[in-house]
């Protein structure tokens, strides 16, 4: 999640804990709705981010540990190579 996704929903909640607050002490359950609904959805938002945040990490260290293997399986590859080189006299 990049730093201004973190700092528009971290804003988002506190709004919504301030309307809910607002609307409880006002008796507007209206607005005391609007601001768990806005706290519910900013949640919602984090736990997105967090998850693919988690998830381009994981993909990233596959990626590095294909491409670990794919290197040491062209390593042996290329020793092979060069023993049936030798083996052949070139």
């Amino acid at each position: 999640m990049g730093f201004d996704d973190k700092v528009k929903n971290a804003a988002a909640e506190v709004a919504g804990k301030a309307k809910e607050w607002i609307g409880d002490k006002t008796d507007n359950e209206q607005l005391e709705s609007a601001g768990k609904f806005d706290q519910a959805s900013a949640k919602t938002k984090q736990a997105v981010e967090a998850v693919k945040d988690d998830l381009k990490t994981k993909l990233s260290e596959a990626r590095d540990s294909v491409a670990d293997k794919a290197g040491d399986l062209s390593d042996k590859i290329s020793d092979k190579a060069d023993k049936v080189k030798d083996r052949s006299g070139s």
